[in-house]
């Protein structure tokens, strides 16, 4: 996730589509929560939900969030005060589960995780998982276990854990690098990140668990992987790579399980947001036009080309994340506008 030391309103993009054969009429509506920036998005769909994690940069240098949800309607705060920043989030058994790096919650002491239950956030673990200055990047269920990826120092013993119920494993092998993202696609783990080795192995991009062993999803992959999302029986990652197996890739490729096809032919850009959709998947990113001009936008994939959505984003300096509420499309991120609270309703077709 970027991170910009200035300092903007807060807001979230829902953006409603409606599809017709030839005409698609899109309508924008901003809503406002309180912090600087909303860093983390989660949809339940179950209960209908949108969780947001919004964040702050405090004068001395530090940061703090907020937890908000939204119910179509209104926000409500289930967190006021978390002495850190939280970078993902997941339900497990009804229950939101949040990871970062933090030490508090509301005041009580609760280590870079924890769980939203019975209205009370409760630790995972005896305090949670890891010490002060230690993050938790991603959270993902494989196996009916929850995973978690991060990293966790210097001198940390792994930077993957599971949780077996009573308390925090690590993986029987030594990670090597800060793992920034977690995938279960196909009942395999797969994992990404500034990850150099896992034991001996030299990591090429993504590396996946299959009966206990570690393997590269492919050595041609030449470069950092930083973030995966499933669509549509794909595995899609985004990262750092321009070539795979000899092929230009740009910056982003699928995976059906056999074989990798990069897709960044007119994809110039830095993805900040992955987000899969009605088997549609999401990115957003600061693009570079034919001009040389620097936009941030959102496309969709559809399986077999690109689709920029062309929403009015001149309030945007940066998408942070990208979600969805109901049969509408989230972003969110940095607004610049004025100190006035406000409601932006827009009309756009294409």
């Amino acid at each position: 996730m970027v991170s910009f030391k200035f300092k903007f309103k807060i807001g979230i993009l829902i953006i409603l589509c409606n599809y017709f054969s030839t005409l698609r009429a899109q309508s924008i509506t901003e809503i406002e929560c309180s912090g600087e920036i909303v860093n983390c998005l989660y949809a339940d769909d179950v209960l209908n939900l949108l969780y947001a994690s919004c964040m702050t940069y405090n004068s001395n240098g530090t940061k703090s969030s907020s937890i908000q949800k939204w119910n179509g309607s209104s926000w409500q705060e289930i967190a006021s005060t978390i002495d850190g920043e939280v970078k993902t989030m997941i339900k497990v058994n009804g229950n939101l589960i949040i990871g970062g790096s933090f030490n508090y919650i509301n005041g009580s002491l609760l280590k870079n995780i924890a769980e939203w239950k019975e209205a009370n956030w409760n630790a995972i673990g005896a305090e949670g998982l890891g010490t002060s200055g230690c993050i938790i990047n991603s959270l993902c269920l494989f196996n009916d276990t929850l995973i978690a990826g991060g990293n966790f120092g210097k001198n940390a013993i792994n930077n993957l854990f599971r949780w077996n119920g009573t308390s925090w494993l690590p993986f029987q092998q030594f990670i090597d690098g800060n793992v920034l993202s977690l995938c279960n696609f196909n009942n395999t783990l797969y994992i990404c990140g500034d990850i150099e080795y896992i034991d001996t192995l030299k990591i090429h991009g993504i590396a996946k668990l299959s009966d206990d062993s570690w393997a590269n999803l492919s050595d041609s992959i030449k470069g950092k992987v930083f973030n995966m999302s499933t669509c549509d029986g794909q595995l899609y990652f985004s990262g750092l790579f321009g070539y795979i197996n000899e092929n230009p890739s740009g910056i982003i490729a699928s995976y059906n399980g056999i074989t990798i096809n990069g897709l960044g032919d007119g994809v110039t850009c830095f993805i900040t947001a992955m987000h899969s959709f009605e088997n549609k998947l999401y990115i957003a990113g600061e693009f570079i036009d034919a001009d040389g001009v620097s936009t941030q936008k959102i496309v969709s994939w559809n399986g077999s080309s690109w689709q920029v959505c062309s929403f009015n984003l001149n309030n945007i300096s940066q998408i942070t994340s990208i979600s969805h509420y109901g049969n509408s499309i989230i972003i969110a991120g940095h607004l610049n506008v004025n100190n006035n609270a406000r409601k932006i309703m827009q009309n756009i077709q294409q």
